[in-house]
């Protein structure tokens, strides 16, 4: 039994929001800053070996495609002991791991061990992520009153853009201070220290704030609450229908408009990695106020009809947001129109910010309460993480095979667009979200 009471004032309810929030920025920003200085380190590489290039490559994309199973595990231990107490051990799980990647370095291992250990935490650090996710949009969701559940989650929804903000900066005033090669000989090392910050901040969530209550507290094992899952055909129902097929449509939006455009800017258009920090830095601070306020609106309106109309305006502008960006783009980064680069990125931002917002406290009103978190750890983490890093991988390989730096783009499309259909076709009628 949790020694705090379960009910939390208005005041209590925001300052575990803000924590819980700061702890999410810090979680995001160790997971994007690995991808981030394996870009910046690389560069300085004369030459890899096999398993280097191939733990470059993959280094970003592992973490995304392990996260559904730190999901289950971590969302059902939320369901069984508490929502507070998984988000707990899932933060201190990522700062630890994330600790561990300032000390690889193939200064005192072979480059090949070095690699592969850097994929090994890497997959380590996606099974954390997914866990802080799930447990602190679940935490929060059943914390917030019935009617603010889309104004306190959304504040949630701002911690992956702020994490990757915090960390690009972080890089970017190293390179001000330090040669890219003591960057990648020392620098990021000191980069990854800001991580340790996560294990005292879970410290004192446990010991300050209240947990939730928990929906059915009779089971005591998570084997046991994932039978009963598997067997409750209602409850899955709920997660492989109307829910999985929005947050599938939602989920590849954001993550190609937030995140594949970098791999677009980067290595497809060939924009200097200092301006591609500035464009997206400055258009994603214009964006950032929007997801408390589309949350809130989300409350007012319905979070159903914003996603779903969120989600076929996405569809709507994906291709001309690629197109319009190759245009302004220059040739091979000469001449890049930043200006024109990033009035495209707040424009579409807009409309994928829409739906992005409201998207988790959709999912959570969609599924069963009694497996709300690890309902919700599966869906979120299949449909914002594990399908649009296959549709990334397969983007790249077309993009290997023909040189159409569109094929990406065309298959997010197809896929998103069918999904939107089937969320459309199966909405709910009749609901509060």
């Amino acid at each position: 039994m949790d020694r705090h009471k379960h009910e939390t004032s208005a005041k209590g309810l925001w300052d575990v929001t803000g924590m819980v929030s700061l702890g999410v920025i810090l979680v995001f920003y160790c997971y994007y800053l690995t991808g981030i200085l394996h870009f910046e380190t690389s560069q300085t590489k004369e030459s890899s070996s096999g398993l280097s290039v191939v733990a470059s490559y993959l280094s970003f994309a592992t973490g995304f495609i392990f996260r559904p199973l730190g999901a289950i595990y971590f969302g059902a231990l939320a369901d069984t002991g508490g929502k507070k107490r998984a988000l707990v051990k899932s933060f201190k799980m990522l700062g630890i791991v994330s600790l561990c990647m300032a000390l690889l370095h193939d200064s005192y291992m072979p480059a090949e061990v070095a690699s592969i250990f850097v994929i090994i935490v890497r997959l380590l650090q996606g099974f954390a992520t997914a866990g802080t996710v799930t447990c602190a949009i679940a935490y929060i969701y059943d914390l917030a009153p019935t009617l603010e559940k889309g104004r306190f989650t959304s504040w949630l929804q701002m911690a992956a853009p702020s994490g990757y903000l915090i960390a690009m900066a972080i890089v970017i005033l190293f390179k001000l201070f330090v040669s890219a090669q003591d960057l990648g000989s020392w620098g990021w090392r000191v980069c990854f220290l800001l991580s340790g910050l996560i294990y005292p901040l879970a410290v004192y969530i446990d010991r300050k704030f209240p947990d939730a209550p928990l929906v059915y507290a009779n089971e005591t094992s998570l084997k046991t609450h994932l039978k009963n899952l598997l067997k409750d055909r209602t409850s899955l129902k709920k997660i492989f229908t109307f829910a999985l097929s929005i947050a599938i449509n939602v989920g590849v939006l954001a993550y190609f408009f937030n995140l594949y455009r970098l791999y677009f800017l980067g290595p497809l258009l060939k924009i200097p990695s200092d301006a591609i920090g500035f464009i997206v830095a400055i258009s994603s601070l214009f964006l950032l106020p929007l997801y408390p306020l589309f949350g809130v609106i989300s409350d007012k309106v319905g979070r159903a009809k914003m996603c779903l109309r969120g989600g076929l305006l996405g569809i709507l502008v994906l291709f001309p947001y690629f197109y319009f960006m190759q245009k302004f783009a220059g040739t091979e980064g000469v001449g890049v129109n930043k200006g024109a680069l990033i009035i495209v990125m707040m424009l579409t931002g807009f409309i994928i910010t829409l739906s992005y917002a409201p998207i988790v406290a959709l999912v959570c009103d969609s599924v069963t309460p009694r497996y709300r978190a690890v309902s919700f750890g599966v869906i979120y983490n299949i449909g914002f993480s594990f399908i649009p890093s296959l549709l990334q991988i397969t983007g790249s390989y077309f993009y290997d095979r023909n040189a159409s730096i569109y094929a990406g783009i065309y298959a997010a499309l197809a896929v998103s667009a069918v999904a939107s259909g089937i969320s459309y076709l199966i909405r709910p009628k009749n609901t509060i979200a």
